[in-house]
């Protein structure tokens, strides 16, 4: 299991290679520019972005900005009417809406090397140590926030290219946490993406599934929904219900902050969480919001620190450790 932080990349994982992790540092750098003018100048000093071709990138849309000027013309309407020399501005970008273009340019780019951190090198201090390296990250760059979509793209898209190898199929599920508010755009981007990418082909050309349970890929949303929106919240509703039967690989389950962190996730929430790719797990109905949530609090006074399990501990409640393991522990 690996952790991903859509703020962050692990850029010293051992999955990329010298020249993948000399791209996504320099990418990380362009990443944290604060405007267009700082951004062209980093490229303009760097050869590994003018390999990527974002110098030709930016090339390209300073010409559409020199396009709307040449094209700039002045009239009116009549003798009260409004004059026209504002044209100029209405078509043509600014520079902080080409530097927010060229993010998610450089997002994109990011995607296939970006890497999480393997459950086997991590315990609980270093995942709170992470997650606090990740929040400080996404502050650093303001301009883009959300991450779902990018999220969607970049799993679908890796778990697609694994089946276009024709690698072995390894049971896959994509667990987001989130509690950012989704847009329409954003919901039928994604929607038309998972049309376009469809990983449940496969099933069809008989080969990489579980007889009965679709593709053995799926992705389920725990959405914290405290704090965002009912309108907001129908656009992952939305993505949720948007596929039929096999073809559909999400779970969404919306939860209350407050009650997570008190009774944190019932067995039935982990099961449909863990099993978003069988349609018979995935229809599975909570006829009472409790029914999300542990039956007894996981703190009792609010005082006691909350302990969680290490990644021994769950082994060998599952028999899974060998005798390695117990010695060194």
């Amino acid at each position: 299991m690996e952790f991903l932080f859509m703020s962050q990349s692990n850029t010293q994982s051992q999955n990329l290679s010298e020249a993948s992790r000399f791209k996504a540092e320099a990418l990380d750098e362009l990443w944290n520019t604060t405007s267009w003018d700082d951004a062209k100048a980093l490229v303009e000093r760097s050869p590994a972005l003018k390999t990527l071709g974002i110098d030709q990138w930016i090339k390209t849309n300073s010409a559409i900005q020199r396009q709307h000027q040449g094209n700039h013309q002045t009239s009116s309407t009549g003798p009260n009417g409004a004059q026209m020399s504002d044209i100029r501005e209405i078509k043509e970008e600014t520079n902080n809406e080409k530097h927010v273009r060229l993010l998610f340019h450089v997002r994109d780019l990011k995607a296939p090397d970006w890497q999480g951190y393997h459950q086997r090198d991590l315990d609980m201090k270093k995942i709170r140590n992470l997650h606090i390296a990740a929040t400080k990250r996404a502050k650093q760059q303001p301009k883009c926030l959300n991450n779902i979509s990018f999220t969607y793209y970049k799993e679908i898209s890796e778990y697609k290219r694994k089946m276009d190898r024709k690698e072995s199929a390894t049971p896959t599920t994509v667990l987001i946490l989130t509690a950012s508010p989704l847009q329409a755009a954003e919901s039928d981007a994604i929607m038309k993406f998972q049309k376009d990418n469809d990983v449940s082909m496969f099933k069809r050309r008989g080969n990489e599934t579980v007889e009965g349970q679709g593709t053995q890929f799926c992705i389920s949303t725990l959405a914290f929904g405290q704090f965002i929106d009912k309108a907001n919240m129908k656009y992952y509703v939305n993505i949720d219900d948007h596929f039929p039967g096999e073809d559909d690989i999400n779970d969404l389950i919306p939860v209350n902050d407050t009650m997570l962190a008190k009774f944190g996730l019932s067995a039935k929430s982990w099961m449909k969480l863990l099993n978003a790719h069988n349609p018979t797990i995935d229809n599975m109905k909570f006829k009472k919001e409790e029914e999300k949530y542990g039956t007894e609090p996981l703190v009792t006074n609010d005082q006691d620190p909350l302990t969680m399990p290490s990644l021994i501990d769950i082994k060998r409640a599952f028999g899974l450790v060998d005798e390695s393991e117990e010695e060194a522990d």
